[in-house]
């Protein structure tokens, strides 16, 4: 049975590494971390993953939000905002690039897989 490629963007190693170690436990395959927007987006487009896992705030020029409205519009693949950012208006601000769901950071393994077993499944 085929795995469902995973790309993380996260600026943190240690947050990418916890959130590829549980993409493993639940069967998915992580094709690609990286820690800029810039990079998500070239590698979606390389790639061509099932889901995109997002922090919002990036190092580089473009954040986590622009990188998913980039790589929804271009590309049509999901992206799930993976974040410590739970204030009103970064929330708001998220929902203009049409994600497809929000994880609060520490991402519970039973959250992300419900999480993605929704996107993917539908």
């Amino acid at each position: 049975m085929k795995k469902n490629k995973v790309i993380i963007v996260e600026d943190d190693r240690v947050s990418a590494l916890i959130l590829k170690k549980m993409l493993s436990n639940l069967g998915y395959e992580t094709a690609e971390i990286l820690d800029n927007g810039y990079h998500g987006v070239v590698k979606a487009g390389e790639i061509n993953p099932d889901v995109v896992l997002m922090d919002i705030g990036l190092n580089g020029f473009m954040d986590g939000i622009e990188a998913a409205r980039q790589i929804k519009m271009v590309y049509d693949i999901p992206v799930v905002f993976v974040t410590s950012d739970h204030d009103h208006e970064t929330f708001h601000k998220a929902s203009f690039s049409n994600p497809a769901g929000f994880l609060a950071k520490p991402v519970a393994e039973e959250n992300l897989r419900s999480t993605l077993d929704t996107i993917l499944r539908s």
